[in-house]
């Protein structure tokens, strides 16, 4: 039964990257919103909840998911200060104090998190925690690798292979004769 759902995960996941593809031209936070969305859809579709626990997770869930956003943001900020830092050879003080900054910030993301699994936990039932902790851990993998499987044409009606032009890979230097980056035949 888990294996199944799970291969539907990877159906839908796929299905609602090709409804994406109009997102080009939108800005990055909407398609990250509309991502959202779609797993917490899912989430509440694997979890088959009464309407009841249903609004209570979604409360718990969509509190910590922002705070979690948050936390986020700070460890990218911190992230960015130390590259800079890098970049412009500042002291070694000033490039510790930032390191410290940044391991501070993944400390923080990190309970966080902790934390919302806590919340969770509070309003589901202990089979339906172990698929919300299975969901979670197996979201992202498999959205990249759908993500990554669709630039290589393999989720295309057509079959092409997006990284090449209509008639072949494009003569732009940048990659090997054939097109491929792992040195093999592309399919």
């Amino acid at each position: 039964m888990l294996r199944s759902s799970l291969k539907s995960l990877l159906v839908l996941l796929c299905a609602a990257l090709f409804s994406f593809s109009s997102l080009k031209s939108q800005p990055a936070f909407r398609a990250q919103e509309r991502l959202g969305e779609f797993k917490k859809m899912r989430l509440l579709e694997i979890l088959d909840l009464d309407e009841n626990t249903s609004a209570k997770f979604l409360a718990k869930y969509n509190a910590a998911e922002k705070a979690i956003q948050e936390k986020h943001k700070e460890v990218q900020d911190a992230l960015l200060d130390l590259e800079y830092q890098l970049r412009k050879k500042a002291s070694k003080d000033e490039i510790s104090k930032q390191s410290q900054k940044l391991m501070d910030a993944q400390k923080a993301l990190a309970n966080t998190m902790f934390e919302q699994q806590k919340e969770i936990k509070s309003v589901l039932n202990e089979e339906q925690f172990a698929r919300y902790l299975i969901f979670e851990h197996r979201f992202r993998e498999r959205l990249q690798k759908a993500i990554i499987e669709r630039a290589k044409g393999k989720g295309n009606k057509n079959g092409m292979d997006r990284r090449k032009g209509k008639f072949g890979p494009p003569d732009d230097g940048f990659g090997p004769p054939d097109g491929d980056f792992d040195g093999g035949n592309v399919k």
